[in-house]
């Protein structure tokens, strides 16, 4: 984890790219979501499947660097949402419409829930650490988010969400406080991340065949393959610590952990706004569906695509743009200090 190729400007090059898909993930998976193709059908089920992990992989690498509540972050991430609140609310004005509605919805507060609880979650591991049970907490976790699953305590979006990603975020800390540091090689890692969505598109493509679930809702993936149960926790897991021992050529690491920053503004401007949910991804893919005889997959991956590579366009202008202080305040937003795990926060 220390060589050139890794590390590049105190960033984990492998990480960073493992963030950058599971955003283009997420981009996918509104583009289902919340259109047409939201019902499952038109062969899009192993593509909403195949997104499922990308909210738990997100505090996974939380987990792997660790939280640590400071009043800088906080504000730098209120001061992100207020950011992006007044541009597209200025826009909605010059366009003649309401301002902006924003629905930052149960990941904000998730992630928000879970830095505040830091403090108590690292103090615990600390303890088990400093007599060598790490790990023994981490069966903890396992167990307990186990329990949660089944008594199926998660359908709603309610405090035992908080508790679903705070067992993901301690899972990953106390393999990695427990683990030696080359305990898997990144091939075991990498086979063993691609038997877990094997298995995860078995579950669901055994339900499917049964009846047992159905394409008529959401609800297809069901509670056996669904955000937040074990195959998906699974995936996240495995698929971070493969990124995390991925190696990568310097140049290329270094654009990956130059544009690896622009993470959040990225899900900000495709689906924090209605204006931008609306631009960006309900009306464009049910343009594409109504006009042309691309399958769904496909219309939702390319235009996913494109839509992720706008929004790290457009927030990296901002970042480069010297206009009316503006490059001062985006930097605020996103920490210079050279504290490694800083780096690596939600909105960084």
């Amino acid at each position: 984890m220390t060589s050139r190729e890794q590390m590049a400007g105190n960033r984990h090059a492998g990480l960073d790219a493992y963030r950058l898909l599971m955003m283009l993930m997420i981009v996918w998976h509104h583009c289902c979501i919340h259109t047409e193709f939201g019902d499952g059908k038109n062969g899009i089920w192993p593509l909403m499947i195949l997104t499922l992990p990308c909210v738990d992989s997100f505090m996974g690498i939380s987990g792997y660097f660790g939280m640590h509540l400071s009043m800088r972050r906080v504000m730098r991430f209120l001061a992100l949402l207020a950011f992006y609140s007044f541009a597209f609310s200025s826009i909605c004005v010059i366009a003649g419409r309401p301002p902006a509605g924003f629905h930052l919805g149960w990941y904000g507060v998730v992630y928000m829930a879970t830095l505040f609880l830091s403090p108590v979650l690292n103090a615990a591991l600390e303890s088990f650490a400093a007599r060598g049970r790490a790990l023994r907490l981490m069966f903890i976790f396992v167990f307990l988010a186990l329990v949660q699953y089944t008594l199926n305590c998660v359908p709603g979006w309610g405090p035992y969400t908080v508790m679903n990603y705070v067992f993901v975020y301690m899972i990953v800390r106390c393999l990695v406080v427990g683990l030696p540091q080359h305990a898997f090689s990144k091939t075991a890692c990498g086979i063993l991340w691609a038997g877990a969505v094997a298995l995860s598109y078995t579950v669901a493509f055994i339900l499917v065949r049964t009846d047992v679930i159905t394409c008529e809702s959401l609800s297809l993936v069901g509670r056996w393959t669904g955000y937040m149960s074990p195959v998906t926790i699974l995936c996240a897991v495995l698929g971070l610590m493969f990124f995390s021992r991925l190696k990568m050529p310097l140049r290329i690491a270094r654009v990956v952990s130059w544009l690896s920053p622009s993470v959040f503004s990225v899900y900000l401007i495709h689906d924090a706004y209605d204006l931008g949910r609306d631009l960006l991804v309900c009306l464009p893919v049910s343009w594409l569906r109504t006009n042309t005889a691309l399958p769904a997959p496909v219309i939702v991956m390319s235009w996913g695509t494109c839509v992720l590579l706008s929004a790290l366009l457009a927030d990296v202008l901002l970042r480069r743009v010297p206009l009316a202080g503006l490059t001062s305040i985006m930097s605020f937003f996103r920490s210079r200090s050279r504290d490694t795990t800083a780096k690596h926060d939600v909105c960084t």
